[in-house]
């Protein structure tokens, strides 16, 4: 590394004799002058595009099993990246988290993970029953002999593994978080959900201080999700507001949180018919497509 040793944090008595005897760089140093000085270099860890490419190839999305709604889910709920799913109450945030629970823990051999599920309940929406109901409707939609259907079988087994966290402020949001390393150890966590990030956000008044807390909460959770290899989605309410004296529909939180997330669905529903449209992706250019639910 070929920089002055005056950028190092060594002692000036120690940088003026090292000029004295006519060490100006870095480079002029050999190892065990720099063994001795306790300077140490440490590289950036780096892996090559091809690397991510297999690594990409050999992650599998968690999907839905509903064929018109994976469309645009494809490659999107994946290991290590947060996916926001947003829309006004009633749009379906909920209910494709329900099924993402259930899908996530379906065998390999029919495109799930055979995973178990962290969820953060914010807003005290988590209904075992509703569970309960969508599983018997994915199995019913599924063309697949019961003896190949795994945990599908049981709503015992897809209860079981279906870890539900009651909390409601930042502050316990954020233990829980902490405590999730020590929690998820000799378990097969492939997903995370918070439903919903906007509860605990909006208590937050002042808007600066909200983005520190879902920076910090978000940035915990993706280098956990990395580690650990899991995926996170997160729901988020619409907002209304006026611009340029129109009145428009988005996201709460605005740009901010935008710009953290991997990738952002927006739901809403017209009627009986739900539309999903991606807003956001590293995957896909901005796709949308209608749907009907279970």
């Amino acid at each position: 590394m070929d920089q002055h040793i005056s950028s190092l944090n060594l002692q000036l008595e120690t940088i003026k004799k090292l000029k004295i005897s006519g060490k100006l760089r870095v480079t002029d140093l050999n190892d065990l002058e720099l063994n001795a000085l306790n300077i140490k270099f440490y590289k950036a860890p780096h892996v090559s595009a091809i690397d991510l490419l297999e690594e990409e190839l050999l992650t599998h999305s968690i999907l839905t099993f509903n064929k018109k709604l994976d469309t645009v889910l494809k490659d999107e709920i994946v290991f290590g990246k947060i996916t926001e799913i947003a829309g006004f109450p009633g749009s379906g945030k909920t209910q494709i988290c329900f099924q993402l629970c259930i899908t996530v823990q379906a065998p390999k051999s029919v495109g799930g993970l055979e995973g178990q599920v962290v969820y953060l309940n914010t807003n005290k929406n988590f209904s075992p029953g509703r569970v309960k109901e969508i599983r018997s409707l994915l199995v019913e939609t599924l063309n697949v002999q019961p003896e190949n259907l795994g945990h599908l079988n049981s709503d015992e087994e897809i209860l079981k593994n279906i870890f539900v966290f009651n909390v409601q402020t930042v502050t316990e949001v954020l233990s829980t978080v902490l405590f999730l390393e020590r929690f998820l150890v000799g378990k097969n966590v492939k997903l995370l959900i918070i439903d919903s990030i906007y509860l605990p956000l909006k208590k937050i008044r002042d808007s600066m201080e909200r983005l520190t807390f879902a920076y910090k909460l978000l940035d915990s959770l993706q280098l956990l999700a990395v580690k650990l290899k899991f995926a996170i989605v997160i729901t988020n309410n619409f907002t209304t507001k006026i611009k340029n004296g129109n009145v428009c529909c988005q996201p709460s939180f605005g740009d901010g949180l935008f710009e953290r997330v991997n990738s952002r669905i927006c739901l809403s529903k017209l009627g009986d018919d739900y539309s999903a449209d991606v807003i956001k992706s590293v995957a896909k250019s901005p796709v949308g497509v209608n749907f009907s639910m279970l």
